[in-house]
């Protein structure tokens, strides 16, 4: 029996070395038909003969695919017969193999600055997570990081954006953008209001009347008589003016309190209303929150007081911060402020130079500029006193000193800049890359 096992053992010692010494054959052939492929590629390559290169890398690759310079020969050698789609996937395919290889990503960025095409530009270099050796990569980010195209017709005037459209003029006539950017409704209009996400209806005022369309421009609510003003719906109210009052209206044109002198549009549960030179804020029970004890609350350029929880008054030539119910949120004061947008920081100027605070008055940004605009989506535009740039609400600087003014930055990340005497939107790379 023991003489039995000591022959069983003998023949599995003799069955592992026969299969290890196939093993360590086997991988001596594929690693030898590795090398002499990437050495004939290499060889086709310099001979410009790229077609046979392509077979040899592809080849090789089969048994191999940690040698980047492989995979770099082998795109190049798509590149050169013009085959750019191959080209870029086969730069994918050794980015998925060996992400953490810098060159491939700058390889591919390199491509990306030849063509113009920044927002690839952006995605790919963004894409390095796993790169630890990286200071190539942080150089191409910081040396493009201004980089933007422009989008369409230029304006002579623009507002900010409300659910996802802005306000343009062009001439004397209005007509709407949306959040890319691009015309939505025509500026045929002699005046126009915000988009209202709710009705998806847009106010409009062509040949001296007021109504209501869609957003494709098609006529949608009409009054049973002619009002002077018509205003955006938010939260079911309209603001509306008739027979030199104003007040609100709801969707089938009810009139609601046509007894003050302006009205703003509802945010969330609050509004303004002025009466001769005073204002007060109301509910949405048309139940006065406040006196008429302010020489001003501040709104945005579309006529609405902000975020409707942080809202700007002025009292005694300063600006304060209150509540949806009037009570005031901080001590501080202000030589002058800019609406909120949103839950967004908004700006606000102290001792001659603007900062930023948020919605509970807390300063986050110090005083540091000449003048400023409220953040909206993340950006916000700022002055140095002879130009503007743009930054986000970390501080970091988005846009250099370039421009004439910046406004709000859509959730598409369009920016509306002012070049010369006129407006235009401009699309960001790497802002919209960053924060995606």
């Amino acid at each position: 029996m023991k003489k039995n096992l000591k022959y069983i053992m003998i023949l599995i010692i003799a069955f592992l070395g026969l299969g290890w010494g196939s093993f360590v054959l086997n991988f001596g052939n594929e690693y030898a038909g590795y090398n002499e492929n990437v050495n004939k590629g290499n060889k086709a390559y310099s001979k410009e003969i790229y077609i046979d290169a392509i077979d040899y890398y592809e080849n090789a690759l089969q048994s191999k695919k940690t040698d980047s310079q492989v995979w770099i020969k082998l795109s190049d050698s798509y590149y050169h017969l013009g085959q750019s789609d191959q080209f870029l996937s086969t730069m994918e395919k050794a980015i998925d193999a060996l992400p953490n290889h810098q060159e491939l990503y700058v390889k591919l960025a390199n491509y990306y600055i030849a063509i113009e095409d920044y927002e690839s530009l952006y995605k790919i270099l963004y894409s390095a997570n796993d790169v630890k050796d990286r200071k190539e990569i942080d150089s191409m980010i910081e040396k493009y990081r201004d980089n933007y195209t422009t989008i369409d017709q230029v304006y002579t005037n623009v507002g900010t954006w409300h659910d996802g459209y802005m306000v343009v003029q062009s001439g004397e006539n209005y007509g709407l953008v949306n959040a890319n950017g691009k015309l939505q409704l025509d500026t045929i209009y002699q005046n126009i209001g915000s988009f209202d996400s709710e009705l998806k209806v847009v106010p409009v005022q062509l040949e001296d009347k007021w109504f209501y369309v869609t957003i494709e421009g098609y006529k949608k609510l009409v009054g049973d008589h002619e009002y002077t003003y018509l205003g955006t719906f938010n939260d079911g109210y309209a603001p509306a003016s008739y027979k030199d009052k104003y007040g609100w209206i709801d969707n089938s044109f009810k009139d609601y309190k046509f007894e003050y002198d302006y009205t703003t549009m509802f945010i969330g549960n609050v509004a303004a209303v002025k009466k001769g030179d005073k204002w007060a804020l109301i509910n949405k029970k048309f139940k006065l929150l406040t006196d008429f004890i302010y020489d001003e609350v501040k709104l945005d350029e579309n006529g609405s007081i902000g975020n409707g929880e942080a809202i700007f008054v002025k009292q005694n030539n300063v600006y304060s911060l209150v509540d949806n119910k009037g009570k005031k949120i901080s001590k501080e004061v202000f030589e002058d402020v800019r609406a909120f947008q949103g839950d967004q920081y908004a700006a606000v100027k102290k001792n001659g130079k603007w900062g930023f605070i948020s919605t509970k008055g807390k300063k986050v940004i110090d005083y540091q500029y000449a003048d400023a605009h409220s953040f909206c989506n993340g950006v916000a535009g700022v002055s140095n006193g002879t130009s503007w740039g743009a930054i986000s609400q970390d501080k970091k600087v988005i846009l250099d000193y370039n421009f004439q003014d910046i406004r709000a930055m859509s959730s598409n990340g369009v920016l509306v800049v002012k070049l010369g005497e006129q407006w235009q939107c401009i699309k960001i790379y790497s802002y919209l890359i960053d924060e995606s």
